[in-house]
């Protein structure tokens, strides 16, 4: 009996898939903000990591709404599954990204892309780098949390719309 429980899987599609896609995108994440904070990258790489991940957000969010419409038959289904990607890919993102900031406040502010964003922004105001910092990886977690839940609705509704219709044709055959 005990086995039998937990095995079980969501029987929503939606949460099923927003929980998957939601950790594939989540541990990418990490790898990137591991690569862009402790990374020495130009600004050529952080720029093609930025619009990779971009690219990524899009792809997932629309495959995470294709899936799990395409199982239920529902196009809300999709954005449900693309939102709950998108909200637990931030949670992993965010607590890495602080997680890194505050072990590698030295590594991280040593960097020439920091330095230079630091000195250009009067670093005085913040006193301390691991002040600017932190204010940058909050900064950083809004904008990428607001994005991400923006591509989300929009790309789970794409999806919904794509794996509703694919389920009625595939349903006819």
């Amino acid at each position: 009996m005990l086995m039998q429980g937990m095995s079980r899987r969501p029987h929503s599609p939606a949460l099923r898939q927003g929980i998957v896609f939601g950790v594939v995108l989540g541990a990418v994440l990490l790898v990137y903000n591991l690569m862009n904070n402790l990374a020495n990258l130009d600004l050529t790489q952080r720029d093609i990591m930025n619009k990779g991940l971009f690219a990524l957000l899009i792809a997932v969010f629309g495959l995470a709404g294709l899936r799990a419409s395409f199982q239920s038959a529902d196009f809300g289904a999709g954005i449900y599954a693309a939102v709950f990607a998108s909200i637990l890919s931030s949670i992993i993102g965010i607590t890495t990204l602080f997680l890194l900031t505050s072990a590698f406040t030295d590594r991280i502010g040593h960097t020439q892309i920091v330095l230079g964003a630091f000195e250009a922004s009067h670093g005085a105001q913040y006193r301390t780098m691991g002040t600017f910092l932190t204010e940058s990886a909050t900064e950083a977690s809004g904008f990428g949390s607001w994005l991400s839940f923006t591509l989300a609705l929009i790309m789970g509704a794409v999806g919904g719309l794509l794996g509703t219709t694919r389920s009625a044709l595939h349903s006819r055959v």
